[in-house]
């Protein structure tokens, strides 16, 4: 929703509320072998972004080279028009509201799909994952909200990359999914490819979960 201020009308950027927001944890997987996550709920009141053409954009990092993390969208909801959906890499099942799921078949694994936005977007996201200790980096997990031509993010976060949700898929924190506490709707930038917009995500993912140098 808008932020409000009592008085006269606030020229601060106007803020979205995420209205649920719940951790990620394993289901008894023996620590060295792949588990599944249970369920969580993501609601977004996007209400200051109504009527805005935008792009749902999930994306799966392959990180440490093998076949053994993914991530399933489903119950999704909204009151949003859903449009036409694109993949690259392991994505199977959809278009949204149907599930869909990402696997780390490739480096970058990613759904997107068109929305013409309402006033509120939500979905279930269960994670495979991979809690061994990692060689090298993690893959990963990350939901963005961009523009509809897909060429930018439509809000500012408080997460890499401007991401809404974000999630390791190995090592320590292995099927914790982080959301942003702080959304903010920004101006459209100069257009940019889509392929070096994804490509640009993806990298920041990556040096992310990259292991510090001694």
């Amino acid at each position: 929703m808008f932020a409000q201020q009592s008085g006269k009308a606030s020229h601060r950027p106007r803020r979205l509320a995420m209205v649920v927001v719940i951790a990620l944890w394993l289901v008894g997987p023996i620590v060295g072998t792949p588990g599944v996550a249970d369920a969580a709920p993501v609601l977004l009141d996007i209400s200051p972004l109504s009527g805005k053409a935008a792009q749902l954009t999930f994306d799966l990092i392959d990180g440490d080279g093998g076949m053994n993390t993914s991530a399933m969208i489903a119950a999704v909801a909204t009151d949003g028009v859903l449009g036409a959906a694109s993949s690259v890499g392991g994505v199977s099942g959809g278009p949204l509201p149907a599930a869909v799921t990402l696997s780390d078949t490739d480096f970058l694994n990613t759904f997107m799909q068109g929305i013409t936005l309402g006033t509120f977007f939500g979905f279930d996201v269960s994670l495979t994952v991979n809690p061994a200790p990692q060689a090298g980096p993690p893959d990963s997990f990350a939901f963005f909200l961009l523009n509809g031509a897909g060429t930018a993010s439509l809000v500012t976060t408080d997460l890499l990359g401007d991401a809404i949700a974000l999630a390791d898929l190995g090592g320590d924190n292995a099927g914790v999914l982080t959301l942003a506490g702080s959304i903010t709707p920004k101006a459209i930038p100069a257009p940019m490819t889509l392929g070096l917009l994804v490509l640009g995500l993806s990298m920041a993912l990556w040096q992310r979960s990259r292991p510090a140098r001694a």
